[in-house]
């Protein structure tokens, strides 16, 4: 179990732009679950089952046999910006998950059939979250409890995970890009026993509501 002092350093301290290569976006039921075991769990969508997509920090990849087929240069700034938007839906996925008590929507990648690969769209709308919900809770679906729904939905912000430089040494060739994810700039690494913590220099929580959950969650954490 992850401590009290290493969780507020993840959350405070850890931050150290000239290590960080690796940038992850997810949910903050993820990390809540990562303190409980030391362990960040893979992805258990079908399609990327056992896999961790990161967004790269590229100039941490010089001397990388592959550092020359990124298509772009992304700096921290630029990481952090592509991987909220994992983190986004990620954790709009886990507040749906829980509201309606099922994993259907990570389990599917066609858009018609799994709408909430749409959820990160700025045009995502009430209407698209009444098609989502309709079939599940049509006791949601009121224009109040919507509308409540609709506004929680846009608190959700997810939390972005930084991944240190030594990370690249410890997984070896065991790495890849993923040409046809984030326009061929997302890295994916078979991780089926998912990522160890002790490889994140950094945690940021980019709402409100994900703060106020880790803060809450890290004061159960023991001391040692």
């Amino acid at each position: 179990m992850t401590t009290k002092k290493q969780a507020l350093y993840l959350l405070e301290e850890g931050f150290d732009e000239d290590r960080v290569a690796l940038v992850h976006g997810t949910s903050v039921e993820s990390v809540l679950a990562m303190f409980s075991t030391n362990i960040l769990p893979p992805s258990s969508n079908p399609s990327y089952l056992g896999y961790i997509y990161f967004t790269p920090v590229t100039k941490a990849f010089v001397g990388h046999p592959f550092y020359s087929e990124f298509k772009q240069e992304f700096d921290i700034g630029e990481a952090e910006r592509v991987a909220h938007h994992e983190a986004v839906i990620n954790q709009r996925s886990a507040y749906l998950n829980k509201l309606l008590g099922s994993d259907i929507f990570v389990k599917r990648d066609d858009a018609d059939a799994n709408p909430i690969i749409n959820l990160n769209d700025d045009e995502f709308s009430r209407e698209d979250l009444r098609k989502i919900l309709e079939p599940h809770r049509k006791d949601l679906c009121s224009y109040s409890k919507l509308l409540k729904v609709y506004h929680e939905l846009n608190n959700c912000q997810g939390v972005l995970l930084g991944v240190s430089k030594d990370f690249l040494a410890f997984v070896g060739e065991n790495i890849e890009i993923d040409p046809e994810y984030d326009d061929g700039n997302a890295v994916r690494i078979y991780l089926p026993n998912g990522l160890d913590a002790r490889h994140l220099l950094y945690m940021f929580p980019c709402g409100e509501l994900e703060e106020k959950a880790l803060q809450e969650f890290i004061k159960t954490l023991p001391e040692k």
